[in-house]
């Protein structure tokens, strides 16, 4: 992943396999017996951009006691990885308390890390990023659906720092992590204020003094046809056809009945 030229002297290269105490696919996925309630089967789909799975238990689906006891190594443990390997590939989550026990399927695989080599909280940035995509991507098989078998992805080369080190790098990422998620969580409050006022300030406006007016007190506001303040010649976006009618233009299509819309002004 990184020349060796170029490395701080105190990290060291790895190969991936040598990384893990555990990197292990279904040898098979046939003849699955799904039950309505039963062992969790964890899958692709489940993980969300962000690394974090979707714990809504009405998108799972649940495999029988006995198909999940047929293969002992797709059982899951409390912080084991699963990454996705086929078709979308290097989708990464680590499995929480409550899934214990749940299965993989076929597209995902699982792994543990040595920890004497690898800190999990490193490691998970370090399957996120750029630098690791980009190897998936050079060690899939050049088929319709891309597919990293287990000996490809266990050759692929890491540069990693002395574990002591990885925890910090892990911490410094973890609080930007936390600084985006506040962020994106304040960023969407604001937009439902926005919403609000947008509403208000469009239906009632402000007095002289820049103050919201009494919704009883709108002022002089004149009430308009759309068609005397505006002249629309296209819409972008089928999802416009279906508050008009259209008539043809030239290489146009415009609607006949926009002018009837009021606004208030």
């Amino acid at each position: 992943m990184q020349n060796k030229a170029i490395i701080p002297d105190s990290w060291e290269v790895y190969s991936f396999g040598d990384c893990c105490t555990e990197l292990y696919r279904y040898p098979t996925y046939y003849n699955i017996d799904y039950v309505e309630d039963g062992v969790p089967e964890i899958r692709p789909e489940l993980i969300k951009e962000n690394g974090v799975l979707n714990l809504d238990r009405a998108l799972f689906r649940y495999v029988s006691e006995n198909t999940a006891s047929a293969f002992p190594r797709v059982r899951l443990k409390t912080g084991d990885f699963v990454m996705s390997v086929r078709g979308t590939m290097g989708k990464v989550a680590v499995i929480p308390e409550t899934l214990e026990g749940a299965v993989i399927t076929a597209n995902l695989i699982r792994m543990q890390f040595n920890k004497a080599l690898i800190e999990p909280g490193w490691a998970r940035h370090l399957l996120s990023s750029d630098l690791f995509q980009n190897c998936l991507v050079s060690v899939s098989s050049a088929t319709t659906i891309s597919t990293i078998q287990v000996p490809r992805l266990r050759s692929i080369t890491i540069t990693a720092p002395p574990v002591f080190e990885q925890r910090r790098i892990a911490e410094i990422l973890d609080a930007a992590d936390e600084a985006i998620r506040k962020t994106d969580e304040l960023i969407a409050k604001l937009k439902m204020v926005k919403r609000g006022l947008l509403h208000d300030l469009l239906t009632r406006g402000v007095d002289e003094e820049g103050r919201l007016r009494e919704s009883s007190n709108v002022g002089k506001w004149l009430v308009k046809k759309l068609g005397d303040c505006a002249f629309v010649t296209k819409l972008a976006g089928f999802e416009y056809t279906k508050y008009f009618d259209y008539y043809k233009s030239g290489s146009d299509l415009t609607p006949k009945n926009w002018s009837s819309w009021y606004v208030t002004i």
